[in-house]
């Protein structure tokens, strides 16, 4: 029986360890093995952000269905966050980086 050759890893996280990649030594190929609530968190809201601003003002004034979904979420938001959330994610934020 043939010995089993040891594969090295480099082990990356370019996020400060909220997401980690792994690549075999030697090429170029990385794979993500692991990411955390907050990498996701990150992802979602930069795939979201089309969606407020000055331009999503004007789209949920031209859609009177959207503006109604939006009334809701932000009756929501207000109803369950409160400001001390909201300021305590943003220094978590500034503490993991």
């Amino acid at each position: 029986m043939g010995r089993k050759k040891k594969t090295n890893y480099i082990y990356t996280s370019p996020d400060g360890g909220h997401t980690v990649y792994q690549q075999e030594f030697g090429s170029d190929i990385k794979v993500q093995i692991s990411q955390d609530d907050y990498a996701m968190a990150e992802l979602d809201a930069h795939e979201q952000s089309h969606m407020t601003g000055r331009e999503a003002v004007l789209i949920r004034k031209k859609y009177p269905a959207l503006q109604e979904a939006w009334d809701q979420y932000a009756t929501m938001w207000t109803l369950c966050v409160n400001d001390d959330e909201v300021s305590n994610s943003y220094r978590i934020k500034f503490l993991d980086e």
